[in-house]
């Protein structure tokens, strides 16, 4: 068996958020789970496509970080992908959800209806970005192995029957 990735475990925790979500349900625990199902998603491309050693002892501390913030801001700045405003706004909406809904504190609170919809909004943009970008990942490293392989890259063909 492949060995499972940040996508594997944020693909399984989105399948339970829309569940929840689909049955009604509005708890805190919700809100806690998009927070924290948006950063594997963006820990998932940090983990499999930034590969440079240069900035390994960075990109360890950023893959412990909760803060999605923090998280976007590697991914634009240190590997040079752009997030569009509207998704790092819907991403950035999560931001606290995590901790203030999951423990008593001064900023805790139980979340309502419209908590859970900027999650939902988050979370679906988040994950539309991050598939998208893993797809467009995957079949450049492709490329790049058949380039090496001297194994020439052949374009889908229509065929008329």
């Amino acid at each position: 068996m492949d060995s499972m990735t940040y996508l594997d475990f944020a693909e399984n925790d989105y399948k339970y958020f829309m569940h929840s979500y689909e049955s009604g349900y509005v708890a805190n625990n919700m809100a806690a789970n998009a927070q924290n199902t948006v950063e594997k998603y963006l820990k998932h491309l940090i983990d499999q496509y930034d590969h440079d050693e240069q900035r390994l002892d960075l990109r360890t501390r950023t893959l412990r970080t909760h803060n999605l913030s923090q998280l976007m801001n590697y991914l634009s700045n240190e590997m040079g992908m752009e997030i569009p405003l509207r998704v790092k706004r819907d991403i950035n909406a999560l931001n606290n959800y995590y901790f203030n809904a999951r423990y008593p504190g001064d900023n805790s609170f139980f979340v309502s209806k419209d908590d859970i919809e900027i999650c939902k909004e988050g979370l679906d943009s988040c994950r539309e970005l991050v598939l998208s970008v893993d797809k467009e990942m995957r079949t450049k490293n492709k490329e790049k192995e058949l380039i090496s392989e001297n194994i020439p890259i052949v374009e889908d063909e229509e065929w008329d029957i």
